[in-house]
């Protein structure tokens, strides 16, 4: 297996790894900044960059990120009126009902890297979402793995 296989594997929709509960997306990248205010720690990657609880590792350390598929939402515009720090803009590469009131969306962030998000069918509706379309994910919790 090549670096970022395993990533792909658990994104992908036709794939029984992506239907479970507890389904997750592993992000690539690397220590960027360190906010001693807040205590935490920047993971970057070129999609952008993702928030963590303070760690003690070098600026430029590769790292990689867990992302739960339940944790991600889907906005048609990025906001910055909300407590949500890691907002990322993505592409709708493929969708897949796991229930008649859930489905799964697996996007690309725009370093080519995917990402799980679970939904209902009503927000699916409300946000009109389908293959192609551009929107925002937003990550509440992202867990480090390194």
């Amino acid at each position: 297996m090549q670096p970022g296989d395993q990533a792909v594997l658990l994104t992908r929709l036709d794939l029984p790894l992506a239907s479970f509960d507890d389904a997750v997306s592993v992000i690539e990248g690397f220590v960027s900044a360190h906010d001693l205010t807040y205590h935490l720690t920047w993971i970057g990657t070129e999609a952008g960059r993702f928030a963590v609880s303070r760690e003690d590792l070098p600026v430029g350390k590769h790292a990689r990120v867990e992302i739960r598929a339940r944790d991600v939402s889907l906005a048609l515009h990025p906001h910055s009126d909300t407590s949500i720090l890691n907002i990322l803009p993505s592409k709708v590469i493929d969708t897949r009902d796991i229930s008649p009131s859930q489905l799964l969306a697996r996007l690309e962030l725009a370093d080519g890297q995917t990402l799980l998000a679970r939904l209902t069918r009503h927000s699916a509706v409300a946000l009109g979402l389908r293959e192609g379309m551009e929107l925002y994910a937003q990550v509440k919790s992202v867990a480090l793995i390194a």
